[in-house]
């Protein structure tokens, strides 16, 4: 297998990682407008770039024919790139909007770690009366 084939390879196999996520992300965590509002396409794109660069660049320089070990490289590649994906995919999941509140003159978008952080901060101060 010449170097451009694995390139290839790789690159197919990481556009269906982020094609997945990407179809998770904007039909079931960001619907709609929420995913204009919640700013979450810039997060995408870094995660874009990591996953293009761990992915089919790196498998790239590693990649020599013959070479011992050349397996668990590539497979150590592939578990740091699904691992940027998982992790990357956790925050965006932990980021969702929650609840779509009206704040004095406009709407926003609660997250249901910022709504869980504030009501415990509410119960755990003393009352002043």
């Amino acid at each position: 297998m010449s170097r451009l084939r694995l390139f290839q390879i790789r690159l197919a196999a990481s556009a269906a990682l982020l094609l997945l996520v990407f179809t998770l992300v904007r039909l079931l965590w960001y619907p709609g407008a929420y995913f204009t509002i919640s700013g979450v396409s810039r997060q995408l794109w870094i995660l874009v770039g990591v996953v293009m660069v761990v992915g089919p660049v790196l498998s790239v320089v590693v990649y020599k024919p013959g070479k011992k070990g050349l397996i668990m490289d590539l497979g150590i590649l592939a578990a740091v790139e699904l691992a940027a994906v998982f992790v990357a995919s956790a925050l965006l999941f932990q980021g969702r909007p929650y609840f779509t509140v009206f704040a004095v003159d406009r709407f926003e978008a609660m997250a249901m770690s910022t709504s869980i952080c504030r009501c415990a901060a509410e119960q755990t101060t003393p009352s002043s009366s």
